[in-house]
């Protein structure tokens, strides 16, 4: 979390993280369920394009009637721009076209309960824009937080509906 702003910035922003923990997966099937994953959290850099690349063929190629997007920041957000490409309120042209470019794949996909979830908002919430819901998870830390440290639940129904439970947690 957050390791952008205290790396070498002259360095791939993963190479710190690489030399401890296996690169991630991109994505994983359970089921009929697609999960995603898209690691924003380089301001600076943005996701690297072979690999953006590859999240938007999964997500456009998916098979699976749920598609869950998980990502450290918020693609878009109705109510602040603390999301993909900005820094401190300036906009970086670069991710922000990265932003664009996934919020235009995501939108088109019409036929598959599709569900963003994002945590970098540092508070639980929920909303939706053009048919697809957001959820920001909160964190478990008390350091930046709106809200009381806290972390979600999520329970897909049947009819692959995905419903997020918070969990503020108590001192």
């Amino acid at each position: 979390h957050d390791l952008w702003n205290g790396r070498d910035k002259s360095t791939d922003p993963l190479s710190f993280f690489d030399q401890y923990f296996e690169k991630n997966p991109t994505s994983f099937k359970d089921g009929s369920i697609e999960f995603i994953f898209i690691d924003n959290s380089d301001l600076y850099n943005g996701v690297p394009e072979a690999e953006l690349e590859k999240i938007i063929d999964t997500i456009q190629t998916s098979t699976s009637s749920t598609i869950i997007i998980l990502s450290h920041k918020a693609i878009k957000h109705p109510l602040t721009i603390h999301t993909m490409g900005y820094i401190d309120d300036e906009q970086n042209e670069l991710v922000y076209s990265q932003a664009e470019r996934l919020d235009q794949v995501i939108k088109s996909i019409r036929d598959k309960n599709i569900y963003l979830v994002h945590g970098d908002l540092h508070s639980f919430g929920q909303y939706t824009v053009d048919n697809i819901t957001s959820f920001g998870i909160g964190a478990l830390t008390e350091d930046k937080n709106y809200q009381q440290p806290r972390y979600a639940i999520g329970i897909i129904d049947k009819s692959g509906k995905l419903h997020m439970q918070d969990r503020p947690i108590s001192p």
